[in-house]
């Protein structure tokens, strides 16, 4: 796989890679019914955020819409190439490639390199639609507890704050969340997770 999305980058005109598609003919939104974990997952970024001794501004926020599962990345810019990366080396190949893609409209998600990374990879790419960029609240509410999480080690950890967000989605995994009242963790791997924080529960934001 590695090699044929090789190809791909290598053959991508890097001019046209950095203009937006052409915008095609409103339609109606298809709504899409999850049956299974990992089928349809979600992706947003927020920040920027202090720069870190690692020279990380940004997060990556990847959601799964059934388990609720969510994973969070540092990264040091938003250009396509990094959320590509992050997409390949640290989403899928641990929980393999969804069939379907949400994002918003940003460039480096439509952008004809990672429009054509999805098509290689089987993954339909689909986006909010216009006028409504958060019309997406799945994650947008992870971006939320996400910040509001973070903002309690930033003044403090303004250099190191990409060491911590491991533990912080961690405890966001381990609590139960409103919409299923179970948590991700045990959603995903089918029991809850091993801390000593047994009496901690995340407070989320709606």
């Amino acid at each position: 796989m590695n090699q044929h999305v090789k190809d791909y980058v290598q053959t991508c005109d890097v001019c046209e890679e950095k203009k937006q598609p052409p915008r095609s003919k409103r339609h109606k939104k298809k709504s899409y019914i999850m049956g299974a974990r990992f089928e349809r997952i979600a992706s947003d970024i927020t920040g920027p955020f202090p720069l870190t001794d690692r020279e990380n501004a940004y997060i990556l926020v990847i959601e799964d819409y059934f388990t609720k599962f969510t994973e969070v990345y540092p990264i040091r810019d938003m250009e396509t190439g990094t959320v590509a990366n992050v997409l390949l080396k640290g989403w899928i190949k641990i929980y393999g490639c969804p069939i379907e893609l949400h994002t918003d409209q940003g460039t480096q998600y439509e952008s004809k390199l990672f429009q054509g990374i999805c098509k290689l990879l089987g993954i339909s790419k689909t986006r909010t639609t216009v006028g409504h960029p958060r019309s997406d609240g799945t994650v947008e509410r992870s971006n939320r507890t996400v910040k509001e999480m973070l903002s309690k080690y930033i003044n403090k950890h303004q250099k190191d704050w990409d060491l911590y967000i491991d533990y912080m989605v961690m405890a966001y995994n381990a609590t139960p969340h409103d919409s299923t009242n179970i948590t991700p963790y045990k959603m995903v791997f089918g029991d809850e997770i091993r801390h000593r924080l047994r009496n901690y529960k995340m407070k989320r934001t709606k």
